[in-house]
């Protein structure tokens, strides 16, 4: 289909599909969450980590693609399961199934850390810990003898296929006939919500017409835990109800969560041709590099404020006209207080102080890539609703991160009209994105 440039385009989310902890679909997240459930919990395989508290996809991620052939799944990873899942919802929920092929529908989505090499043991079947142990012990001060360790494992036939970053989009592509764009991007924890923002610019300035975009992740694994405790960003509370807790004085690092999300972004014109169910409005998107270090963020929030700032003049709105955000949140010392000072910053002190402020992964844990992406689905609902889940954690306020969290989830008086979900990555990657209420899907929604 060849789109001529025009004027910018109004760009609508008309569908959407998720995976995570708290459910695999959306009206199980949307229900946990109004019910201040967590999905957080004490994982007892992990048991004798220094972290044991995580957030599993409950659901046996093989299930999400059972249709396809054998050979393919036995080429997919854990993530990409996930994300087929999550898309595969999101094309129903838009109506596109039958309509995939002739609209060249695009898909733009990315993982953080999916591609582990996989050992299988030559005695013990599936035994990764007992590889990592191997590896270990197969260690000559800072070399490994690989010989040793070969002596013992084997390297997975299928490893370089079903790791390649591409297949990612490709899968999912290849199997809903989605022949437009296809992209896949890395950006870490910013990954769901920038996915989000490039296909609202491609869509708003006529190069495409729908694109799904979203991310997903899992480093719920033996390397995944033993990297991220290596590197001290895991909580150390041991109680999952109090393991995250985003802008609180005794949150000491994140919860590792995992699972995948996917918006269907659309022009409103072709939306409207379709007769599809138009969810909610973007109205801006900014992104941004910190250009700082790799594992923190600077606690002044100058280029995530940047971030904020071009999508707040993208919307051609004031910052006073924002009436929900919802934060990154990750429950890590300094990257709360970043994220305050970001907001502060891009908002005006005053007007930060007073707008609801969420902070999802108090229940969803910190999905990564996925991250944003989920919670971006549940920002969606609170459009729709007026409704704003709480975070049951929070129960000693920081004065340094000094915004007004909902501890519990409250009833909004009035429309949510336009809320800010902000996204910032390991490595220094920001973006920020602006959705606005869709009035006529407001009723009804719960």
């Amino acid at each position: 289909m060849s789109m001529s440039h025009r004027s910018p385009r109004r760009v609508v989310i008309t569908g959407m599909g998720c995976v995570s902890a708290l459910g695999d679909n959306v009206v199980e997240l949307w229900d946990a969450m109004k019910a201040g459930r967590s999905g957080i919990q004490r994982v007892e395989k992990y048991k004798s980590f220094p972290t044991t508290v995580f957030a599993p996809v409950k659901t046996d991620s093989w299930s999400f693609v059972k249709e396809l052939p054998e050979q393919v799944q036995s080429r997919m990873t854990r993530p990409m399961h996930m994300l087929f899942g999550a898309v595969r919802e999101a094309l129903a929920q838009s109506k596109l199934g039958a309509e995939a092929k002739r609209m060249r529908i695009g898909l733009i989505a990315g993982t953080t850390a999916n591609y582990h090499c996989e050992m299988v043991d030559r005695d013990v079947e599936a035994a990764q810990p007992e590889s990592l142990l191997a590896y270990y012990e197969s260690r000559d001060g800072d070399q490994i003898d690989w010989g040793k360790y070969f002596g013992k494992h084997t390297y997975n036939a299928n490893n370089t296929l079903r790791h390649l970053a591409n297949m990612l989009t490709c899968v999912p592509a290849l199997h809903f006939g989605l022949t437009g764009v296809n992209e896949t991007i890395h950006n870490a924890c910013a990954t769901g919500t920038q996915a989000v923002g490039s296909a609202f610019h491609l869509i708003k300035h006529g190069h495409a017409e729908a694109v799904l975009a979203g991310g997903a992740d899992t480093m719920l694994d033996w390397v995944g835990v033993s990297v991220l405790g290596r590197l001290g960003v895991l909580s150390q509370h041991d109680d999952p109800k109090n393991a995250c807790r985003p802008f609180d004085t005794k949150r000491n690092g994140l919860v590792l969560g995992e699972g995948a999300a996917i918006l269907v972004v659309e022009s409103l014109e072709s939306a409207e041709r379709r007769g599809a169910p138009i969810l909610a409005e973007i109205v801006g998107h900014g992104s941004t590099a910190n250009a700082y270090r790799i594992t923190d963020s600077p606690v002044e929030g100058v280029s995530a404020a940047q971030a904020i700032t071009y999508a707040i003049a993208e919307a051609k709105i004031d910052p006073s006209e924002i009436d929900a955000i919802s934060a990154h949140g990750t429950s890590t010392q300094q990257n709360d207080v970043a994220d305050t000072n970001a907001l502060k910053r891009a908002l005006g002190p005053d007007v930060a102080k007073k707008i609801p402020t969420m902070a999802p992964k108090s229940m969803l844990g910190h999905a990564l890539s996925a991250a944003g992406a989920i919670e971006l689905v549940a920002s969606v609902r609170v459009l729709q609703t007026g409704f704003m889940p709480g975070a049951p954690s929070y129960e000693n306020p920081d004065p340094e991160c000094d915004l007004s969290i909902v501890k519990d989830g409250i009833q909004s008086d009035k429309p949510v009209r336009h809320l800010l979900k902000n996204s910032f990555g390991f490595g220094g990657q920001n973006g920020s994105l602006l959705l606005k209420r869709w009035p006529a899907a407001a009723g009804g929604a719960s």
